[in-house]
């Protein structure tokens, strides 16, 4: 009923209370329509409308209780009754505007965005495609609304199904990398994130999706591994490829002190060549080790029981011979037997000594302590000197972080590392001006084996 019929209806109404003699019933049944109109009378009507349409009605009520047509009671609960109307009325259409401002915001948002984004409804047809989505895959919106996504190539239906169905039973995907086909049938990288939506009951009507075009990325993450493989590679078969003629030199050099009955100016040359062969041979080993470690090898290690105080006495004892003119003292306490790869353990001590005698005066001792306790030994190099400076610290066991400085390639912390961390332990670096410079390694009695 319009609202003039309302009006209309609610006037005879009131001519009707208003005669008199009207029996109870009758009486009863008249107020109680004049109040479903009341209630009625703003239902789907703007704000302007059902305010002029309660006015009205509300006019019709007063009269009535002026002519005391209607007891006073009655008048204020039909008047209380057109007031809800109204009001409720009013929420309505706030609410109405609100929805559709909000939509509409929503519809600029999708049409904004620099990413594509979609939607589809619980048959897999089309409902948004924004213009993001029409310029990265080559469809304009009207040839896939209403249709079936139209960039899902064959081999991947079983995952783009999948994903679909995971979707609608709720659950929300994040960055998922996935490839779609353009129009004109290139294969494109995308991460992908799709979330269910929901209807104003709560229940899910169909996903929407944001890609991002991830191709640029992907390219350069695979254009990265290749060099640093290469780079590896070419670690590994030149480190690998010099220790042949390499070992010729060692040999021959050692032949020669041996058994041709040199002069001394003639041994001191050949003794010259040794000592570099064998620095050589050294770097070669520690190429081949960071080259491995890079490849994703590790360090093998072959641990057996061994005796670290032993193992170190001996190493300590070649690092005074090379370095002729300075002191290392050697403090060992407790048990020190243990399960290490003793080639690899003498490789940790020479590196930590020897960087130890590099990095401090020449008149400067450096001191080594082995101490044994229930689970670990626990062995300290320490030297004095300058210290290594703040901002290096943090990095030390970094490939080539003191090599410039030693002449060498900057390998040697970072070896001593991955050795120790091979055998389950830990290692660590402390270094002022005041204390001087301190590397601990703990190392757990029985290591794990890595073959």
């Amino acid at each position: 009923m319009g609202e003039r019929g309302a009006l209309v209806e609610a006037r005879q109404l009131a001519g009707l209370l208003r005669a008199g003699g009207t029996n109870a019933r009758r009486r009863e049944a008249a107020l109680t329509r004049l109040a479903q109109l009341a209630a009625r009378g703003c239902d789907g009507r703007e704000p302007a409308d059902a305010a002029r349409s309660c006015a009205a009605l509300r006019d019709v009520v007063l009269d009535l209780a002026g002519q005391q047509a209607v007891d006073v009671a009655d008048a204020r609960a039909l008047c209380r009754t057109i007031d809800a109307a109204e009001a409720e009325a009013m929420e309505a259409f706030n609410g109405s505007r609100q929805a559709q401002h909000a939509l509409q915001t929503f519809e600029s948002l999708i049409e904004a965005s620099p990413l594509p984004i979609l939607s589809v409804d619980r048959r897999g047809l089309v409902r948004i495609w924004n213009r993001a989505a029409e310029e990265l895959f080559g469809w304009q919106r009207v040839e896939v609304l209403g249709k079936p996504l139209p960039f899902v190539p064959p081999e991947s239906q079983d995952e783009s199904r999948a994903m679909a169905e995971a979707s609608m039973a709720g659950e929300v995907i994040r960055n998922r990398e996935v490839r779609r086909a353009r129009k004109d049938g290139a294969i494109l990288d995308l991460a992908l994130s799709v979330a269910p939506l929901r209807d104003t009951r709560g229940e899910i009507s169909g996903s929407i999706a944001i890609l991002a075009d991830i191709g640029e990325r992907k390219q350069r993450e695979m254009e990265g591994e290749q060099t640093a493989r290469f780079r590896e590679h070419l670690i590994g078969v030149v480190g690998h490829d010099l220790r042949n003629p390499l070992t010729a030199i060692v040999t021959s050099a050692q032949l020669l002190l041996r058994y041709a009955g040199l002069s001394e100016k003639q041994s001191r040359v050949v003794g010259r060549i040794a000592s570099s062969a064998d620095r050589m041979a050294r770097m070669i080993d520690d190429l081949l080790d960071f080259a491995r470690t890079r490849l994703g090898g590790g360090f093998p290690i072959h641990p057996r029981r061994i005796d670290l105080r032993e193992l170190c006495e001996h190493t300590v004892e070649e690092l005074e011979f090379a370095y002729a003119t300075r002191t290392v003292r050697l403090e060992t306490d407790g048990d020190l037997w243990g399960n290490w790869d003793p080639d690899r353990m003498a490789q940790v001590i020479s590196n930590l000594v020897g960087n130890a005698l590099q990095h401090s005066s020449e008149d400067g001792e450096v001191r080594v302590r082995l101490h044994g306790e229930p689970e670990v030994v626990v062995l300290q190099t320490h030297n004095g000197g300058s210290p290594i400076p703040p901002d290096v610290l943090p990095h030390v066991f970094e490939p080539g972080r003191r090599g410039a400085r030693s002449g060498g390639l900057g390998l040697g912390l970072y070896i001593v590392e991955q050795v120790v961390l091979a055998h389950g332990g830990s290692i660590e670096a402390r270094s002022t001006a005041e204390e001087g410079t301190t590397f601990t390694v703990v190392l757990p009695r029985k290591a794990r084996h890595k073959a």
